[in-house]
């Protein structure tokens, strides 16, 4: 007789009665070690609940325990993939809890293996909605790059529930880092974002519209235009900035934009509110300045419907020049000299900001 033969026949079967004493002992690791051996045939309702029973009792002891080891993880590992508890909804969100503990623990012991431990525990079970959000925000706090953690989270944006949860500082990082890092041929990846969760990140995108980076504006406006949540006068103002950053534009777009200058022209209280958000940008846009490309017609359909912007975007200038005040970013309207020596073909400014900038840049050199 071989020994592996001999190994088979001497190991124990064990019968329900057994079982039911490992379960009044709550002897886990020998009942999941023997509850298989019930044929098929016999694993009847009492079979079921026992086995559904201990399981749940099991995770909440792995829940409650203050360190997990590497025994109880390999067998809460083994159950998971039983196809008695694979669908069963309490096991799972129980299991997921346990999951998202361990990836904790072992962030906190320093193992080099916690990040393809996420990726086994995320691809080799069925899990819970929510889970998605508890494991990456576990790798977000333990300095995962946001970009990288969005195939986890992909489908999880996408379904209703994701609502409650787009807001949380861990997620909305990732959403932002992958939209903004998108090319433009997968742009079509934000039109599977849930409408509902996409809202939770629009202030955020919206913001984008006042970043001093071009490529920023430009993305930020592209997002919102998309799903259909780019506000009038956010289009307004992202045109308006463009116009005055002499950025690359359609004819279309500079239509829109002139438009937009002419109707600001007539309502004094509007051009203050689009002021107010215009000064928050650092540094100020007015690349339109630029005296080797400068367009004087653009300059002066700007000085016609809205002479308060050069009026401060110079009054800026001329506070930077003079030690007035203090800019964290350096210079705020970098295109401010270039407007000065622009100004004899313009006639645009007033002789005593003249004199201010003769004698600010006087004293500089």
């Amino acid at each position: 007789m071989s020994l592996a033969f001999s190994q088979v026949q001497s190991r124990q079967i064990y019968t329900m009665e057994d079982l039911s004493i490992l379960e009044s002992e709550n002897n886990f690791k020998e009942f999941f070690a023997h509850a298989l051996d019930i044929k098929p045939s016999k694993r009847d309702k009492t079979w079921s609940s026992l086995v559904e029973s201990m399981g749940i009792h099991y995770l909440d002891q792995l829940t409650k325990n203050r360190f997990i080891d590497k025994d109880q993880k390999l067998l809460l590992l083994k159950i998971s993939n039983w196809t008695f508890f694979k669908n069963n909804e309490i096991f799972i969100q129980k299991r997921d809890t346990v999951l998202v503990k361990m990836l904790k623990q072992c962030f906190k012991l320093g193992s080099k293996d916690c990040f393809s431990n996420a990726e086994i525990y995320f691809y080799n079970y069925k899990h819970s909605k929510e889970f998605a959000f508890h494991l990456t925000q576990v790798l977000v706090d333990n300095g995962a790059i946001p970009k990288t953690l969005w195939p986890y989270i992909d489908k999880f944006t996408q379904d209703t529930i994701s609502e409650f949860y787009c807001d949380k500082p861990s997620l909305k990082n990732i959403i932002l880092a992958k939209v903004y890092a998108l090319k433009e041929n997968q742009l079509n990846i934000v039109n599977n974002i849930h409408p509902d969760c996409f809202k939770k990140v629009k202030k955020e995108i919206t913001k984008g519209l006042f970043s001093n980076s071009e490529t920023k504006k430009k993305r930020s406006y592209r997002l919102l235009d998309l799903k259909n949540e780019l506000t009038p006068k956010d289009k307004s103002f992202y045109l308006l900035t463009q116009y005055l950053q002499d950025s690359k534009m359609t004819k279309t777009a500079m239509d829109m934009a002139i438009t937009q200058l002419r109707e600001l022209g007539e309502n004094y209280q509007r051009r203050e509110e689009v002021l107010k958000k215009l000064v928050k940008i650092d540094p100020l846009p007015g690349g339109i300045f630029k005296e080797n490309k400068s367009d004087m017609a653009k300059i002066r359909i700007l000085s016609r419907h809205f002479p308060e912007y050069i009026d401060n975007y110079t009054k800026t200038c001329l506070d930077y020049l003079e030690g007035n005040k203090e800019y964290t970013n350096g210079n705020p309207t970098p295109h401010c000299h270039s407007l000065f020596k622009l100004n004899p073909k313009l006639n645009l400014l007033p002789q005593n900001m003249l004199k201010r900038y003769k004698d600010a840049i006087q004293f500089a050199f």
